[in-house]
């Protein structure tokens, strides 16, 4: 099996595509809100949003990581999009370090605190962000209400 995988992949990297064995779909996990489902979700990541306002998981040397891996695979890096962007670090090292715009989503309220941060949720699609990226980034997919629906808008993006 492994064998027929790689030799599959082979093909299929031409494209820019993979197949992955179904097992690594436990890899997106769905945490349980329970019978509050989406409004506690939202209401839970609000509330940790503003406890942790002050905090920033990204660091400038990942972020040049990225950067320096994008340059010479995208022809030509123009605009870029961050989800679950809290305080806006991300947008803001991506777009000194790329020279290109970059915004960020953040589904608080705080959002509108920080530059080029807009309040969204970033599992919903944006008509006017749809193929509009060179790039997207997060490290809150663990986040997601909806792990897969979150990368479907990601992707799209």
């Amino acid at each position: 099996m492994k064998k027929v995988l790689k030799s599959v992949n082979r093909i299929l990297g031409a494209f820019g595509l993979v197949l992955a064995p179904a097992r690594h779909m436990m890899l997106v996990y769905q945490h349980d809100y329970g019978s509050g489902g989406y409004e506690k979700y939202r209401h839970t990541q609000v509330l940790h949003n503003k406890r942790k306002i002050d905090r920033i998981w990204a660091d400038s040397r990942t972020m040049k990581f990225i950067a320096d891996y994008l340059q010479p695979r995208v022809r030509q890096v123009t605009r870029g999009i961050c989800h679950g962007s809290r305080r806006g670090f991300e947008q803001a090292e991506f777009s000194a370090l790329l020279g290109c715009e970059v915004i960020g989503t953040e589904i608080s309220d705080t959002a509108t605190q920080f530059p080029a941060t807009v309040q969204w949720d970033f599992h919903e699609p944006k008509p006017e962000w749809v193929g509009a990226f060179t790039f997207g980034y997060s490290n809150s997919l663990d986040q997601a209400f909806d792990p897969r629906r979150a990368l479907d808008t990601w992707v799209n993006s």
